[in-house]
């Protein structure tokens, strides 16, 4: 038998090996989204990557990084809060664990929603400056964080059920008040416009920060950070990670539900925020079809507008909610 022509076995082994990478980057993909959406059990702490041996750092390459489940490591006491733990459960019967801070007189009440891999006390001094305003406050542990049940998350759609389930239990406990205000960082933003847009919930206002615009993009982003390369791991993250939690990770769009949005919005953005730019920002807000306002934070991160600026912060959410802030 006549032996094949070289161009053609090195065509084939070319393809073999394409056809292996692919296949390594798919298991990658798979592991590194079942680490980033599934947290390990309470007090894990992970070894940094900077400490790891050669092995390891392949291992890590290719089973993804674990990530400790998010614990609230404050109380409301150190703000100067008295607060009353409550439980309440979402639609599905996940539990959910939350603070409640009262207010005397007759203003709304604000809701606070955390970003990932974070839990309800990292919106403490938010929530103390918003008692201070007069508003009575309810900080809200997502699933899989803090004192709720469950150790995955979901990045914002099954979130949204854990939003209705709050604004519920404040609606019964405060039944004379004016419609909440929602306050969501991050995931947590993408969780109230999911709750709002696809589960009908009524809200006399939302405040979003470090919104992102789409599941694609915060995923690049993330990349983008750490210096590595997006494409095209991050599409194949969003694809497996959307099977593994049972939904298309394609369509959870905080850009697609605010076209729905007719209610007063308040968009925060930190400038040196590196998991989200402006542009992604701004397309969230100019798609929203109520009252809106955007004000940019200089010098603040994806974590807090609030401590790059108090004051701003402070004079932006009075005025807000308020009514005065948006046309």
């Amino acid at each position: 038998m006549k032996e094949a022509p070289r161009f053609l076995r090195a065509g084939w082994m070319l393809c073999w090996l394409l056809l292996g990478a692919t296949a390594a980057l798919q298991v990658a993909a798979w592991n590194h989204a079942r680490a980033f959406l599934r947290f390990q059990h309470r007090g894990a702490s992970p070894t940094p990557i900077e400490s790891l041996g050669a092995r390891d750092k392949v291992r890590l390459l290719f089973r993804g990084a674990a990530k400790p489940r998010p614990e609230n490591r404050r109380a409301p006491a150190d703000v100067g809060l008295t607060a009353e733990t409550v439980r309440f459960s979402a639609a599905d019967g996940t539990g959910l664990e939350a603070w409640f801070v009262n207010a005397p007189g007759d203003k709304p009440p604000v809701l606070f929603f955390h970003g990932y891999a974070s839990a309800r006390s990292s919106l403490l001094d938010e929530a103390a400056m918003a008692r201070d305003l007069g508003h009575p406050v309810l900080l809200v542990d997502f699933r899989g964080s803090g004192g709720s049940d469950g150790n995955s998350t979901t990045l914002g759609y099954l979130e949204a059920l854990d939003v209705k389930a709050a604004v519920s239990w404040i609606r019964t406990r405060l039944p004379g008040r004016p419609a909440c205000f929602l306050y969501g960082q991050s995931m947590g933003a993408a969780a109230v416009l999911r709750a709002v847009t696809i589960h009908d919930v009524a809200a006399g206002g939302l405040v979003l920060e470090a919104v992102f615009d789409t599941m694609l993009n915060a995923v690049r982003n993330r990349f983008k950070a750490m210096g590595w390369p997006a494409f095209p791991a991050a599409e194949s993250l969003v694809l497996w990670g959307g099977v593994q939690c049972g939904f298309n990770g394609f369509r959870l769009n905080p850009a697609d539900y605010a076209r729905s949005v007719k209610i007063p919005t308040l968009v925060l953005y930190g400038d040196r925020d590196l998991r989200l730019t402006l542009k992604q920002a701004r397309r969230v807000f100019d798609r929203l079809a109520g009252p809106r306002l955007m004000v940019e934070f200089p010098r603040a991160s994806h974590s807090s507008c609030l401590a790059s600026d108090p004051a701003r912060w402070r004079d932006t959410m009075s005025r807000f909610l308020s009514g005065e802030a948006t046309p």
